[in-house]
């Protein structure tokens, strides 16, 4: 007598996990008596395959089919015809695996006995640091012990290698130019498993996700991976127009405003003249006791050379013409941090953004626009 399995639809679940997980189950169990013919069917989004286990002539896992991304990522249990458990375990899970998941038992003549849905959202790791900070930690911790033959990698945005560690140490010249000396790891990583990243003095520009993924055998094998979304916060960009209104107190009359012309603030800023003289400060501060070797630049929105200081003084050679003997900075910026440029005598003319960008041993860790 031939058994009869009646269809059976289980209503969709919701998982969510922390992106950097080493594992998240998708749960699927049942407690109906399968025939020895079925086959078991994991797919993503519909399409393609998670994971397939077959069981018509022999118990196997059909690795082959499926889809390249989830190789060596994905198991079931191997007693789930006596525990009729189908549940699927995902190994380091990241938001790209955010999506509906379907499982369908079928029997050799492709008729579908049971499916469920599950919806799994992997929740990615957000961070926010000021603009001028120090550093900021992206953080990633995993098991302890690591193997000593692992490869690590940072990625920003899924092409730019922001750090490498491999063979026991950093490697630097595998690293995008832009992240020269701008990043490290943890010495003891393979003992404590804290694959964490210090990024040196964020910026606006480090905005956006980032990607961290253990290597295992010369990249054949995923041991974890971890997104992290970082959001560096900038001073609000203020928009400087100046006014050259005459009071009788000969004051010229600054408003602050936004962008899009809205005002940042109800009081109005008046630079007094003194012996016939306007002043106009450009902020910008950063972290003290910044390194001798630093070089900072201001530049106006053309691109023009407003102000240099390298070498531990103002470098007036290096100016556009149009700033000469206009522009000063503080004599202890490096000790301060205080970076701030004084414009002096401004004008209508000199509406617009100016640019500070500071250079250490080449690179440019940190930069600054006030912007109209």
């Amino acid at each position: 007598m031939k058994k009869q399995v009646k269809l059976e639809v289980t209503a969709k679940v919701q998982v969510e996990v922390d992106s950097g997980a080493e594992s998240v189950q998708l749960p699927f169990k049942t407690t109906a008596d399968l025939p020895k013919d079925v086959t078991v069917e994991w797919m993503y989004s519909y399409w393609w395959n998670v994971h397939v286990y077959h069981n018509m002539f022999f118990s196997s896992d059909r690795l082959e089919k499926q889809f390249n991304p989830y190789r060596g990522r994905t198991e079931m249990k191997k007693n789930w015809r006596q525990t009729g458990d189908l549940s699927l375990i995902l190994k380091y899970p990241t938001d790209a695996d955010t999506e509906t998941y379907s499982c369908k038992v079928y029997n050799r003549k492709r008729k579908i006995l049971m499916k469920k849905q599950v919806e799994l959202k992997v929740k990615v790791c957000q961070v926010e640091v000021d603009s001028g900070a120090k550093s900021v930690q992206l953080p990633f911790k995993t098991t302890a012990d690591l193997p000593e033959d692992i490869r690590v990698v940072w990625m920003y945005g899924g092409n730019r290698k922001v750090h490498v560690y491999e063979k026991g140490s950093d490697q630097s010249e595998k690293q995008d130019y832009f992240y020269r000396n701008q990043t490290e790891m943890k010495e003891d990583l393979l003992q404590t498993g804290d694959l964490s990243l210090i990024l040196k003095y964020p910026t606006d520009r480090d905005t956006g996700v980032y990607s961290c993924t253990i290597y295992y055998n010369k990249k054949r094998y995923i041991l974890g991976s971890k997104i992290v979304q970082l959001r560096v916060k900038d001073l609000k960009k203020h928009e400087f127009r100046l006014f050259t209104n005459l009071f009788l107190d000969k004051s010229v009359l600054l408003l602050l405003s936004t962008a899009d012309g809205g005002l940042l603030s109800s009081q109005s800023v008046r630079w007094r003249w003194i012996q016939e003289q306007s002043l106009f400060q450009l902020p910008f501060k950063t972290t003290a006791d910044l390194p001798e070797d630093v070089r900072v630049e201001w530049k106006d929105r053309n691109g023009r050379m407003v102000h240099v200081y390298q070498n531990g003084s103002d470098q007036p050679e290096d100016q556009f013409s149009l700033y000469r003997n206009r522009t000063e900075m503080k004599e202890d910026l490096l000790q301060s941090g205080d970076l701030s440029l004084i414009l002096k005598y401004p004008t209508d003319a000199d509406t617009g953004e100016f640019r500070s960008l500071v250079y250490i041993s080449g690179n440019i860790p940190r930069w600054k626009i006030v912007q109209p």
